[in-house]
């Protein structure tokens, strides 16, 4: 309503901005924030040009994240009368659920409290004999609450423990605990066009980790990738009648390739691939280990090439002739580049160094 109001006294549309000039004294003055549930309505139109764009966004607020839970983007266009659209959404049933599985599936000791343990002064003072004597009193230094809890535990007897376990106190309490509800969520976005849709869950996430160990072994021994699409990006053919009674065709073509190739190396410390990760279940840990450093090289190859074609034209059905009149345009970009990178994670030091490849 704001917008239409502000048209101007000789707009083909005036009448109808005094009308919303009227409406704006009813509009609620709050101002609501993205904390809430809302939709968008916002509509673009040129009439010299007969086309028009509405873009449309909700989002459903979510009761335990400042994340909605679940946001829509729709965009239709009308050129001339031809519609398109574009849609993305996702849906989550707890955003907070969502981040605290993902905290999960990574652990930051590597990164901060390795060089802290007993095994960094082992190999440390393992190169200087005359100072090993200091690996002991170090390793009892930073292990003095492991000793402190046995001197007060060491010696109580294990059923006392079991006794008051939690699970005990909840039986003789009666307490029948709430099954946390699994989390569940999807997203759609369209590609190439074409529409692509992924549902996941609890289960689906605690994968990441194998699937991250699978992806750095690959890449400690050098991982390639290559994809390639050819598809329409837009396809439209119109045929009717002329005064003359001649059928008339117009037609448009947009044949599109996208090529993307990738070939990497990396290598990490301590390295992904070696550390433990993947399903308790084989006695691996849940978790993948942030390095302290990640260092690699990678060769990308970027094509995209497109054609628009487009014909009008009549077919004369007495002597079987058609008569076209056409347009075409080309369209292509490569981009070959190659970029070393390496980035200190212990130290806060990061470096991408990218040029053209050869």
């Amino acid at each position: 309503l704001e917008s239409a109001s502000e048209a101007d006294e000789f707009d083909d549309d005036y009448e109808f901005s005094q009308n919303a000039q009227a409406a704006i004294k009813h509009l609620n003055p709050r101002d609501f924030s993205l904390q809430y549930s809302g939709t968008y309505l916002r509509d673009f139109a040129f009439q010299e040009l007969e086309l028009s764009y509405r873009m449309y966004f909700s989002q459903i607020a979510s009761d335990d994240h400042y994340i909605p839970s679940g946001f829509f983007f729709h965009l239709r266009k009308n050129l001339g009368g031809l519609k398109r659209f574009s849609t993305f959404y996702y849906l989550v049933s707890s955003m907070e659920t969502f981040f605290d599985l993902l905290d999960k599936q990574y652990d930051t000791y590597h990164k901060h409290q390795d060089f802290k343990s007993s095994d960094y002064y082992y190999k440390y003072y393992k190169q200087y004999p005359s100072l090993f004597k200091d690996y002991f009193s170090q390793y009892s230094k930073n292990h003095k609450y492991q000793n402190d809890y046995y001197e007060q535990f060491g010696n109580k007897n294990q059923e006392e423990f079991q006794k008051w376990s939690t699970t005990r106190i909840a039986k003789l309490l009666n307490i029948d605990p709430e099954e946390a509800e699994e989390l569940e969520g999807q997203f759609m976005f369209q590609i190439f066009n074409g529409e692509r849709f992924f549902a996941f869950n609890n289960q689906t996430i605690e994968q990441f980790p194998s699937l991250v160990k699978k992806y750095f072994e690959d890449f400690e021994d050098g991982f390639a990738y290559n994809v390639t699409k050819f598809y329409q990006q837009q396809a439209v053919t119109l045929a009717f009648p002329l005064a003359t009674g001649l059928p008339f065709t117009y037609t448009l073509k947009t044949p599109t390739m996208f090529k993307f190739e990738f070939e990497a190396t990396a290598t990490t410390h301590p390295s992904i691939f070696k550390s433990p990760a993947g399903f308790p279940e084989k006695e691996y840990d849940d978790f993948v280990y942030m390095p302290r450093w990640f260092n690699g090289s990678a060769d990308v190859n970027f094509a995209y090439s497109r054609l628009v074609d487009a014909k009008v034209g009549f077919v004369t059905p007495f002597d079987h002739q058609r008569y076209v009149a056409g347009y075409q345009k080309k369209f292509q970009g490569y981009l070959p580049f190659s970029f070393d990178f390496g980035f200190d994670f212990e130290n806060n030091d990061f470096e991408v160094n990218v040029q053209p490849l050869e």
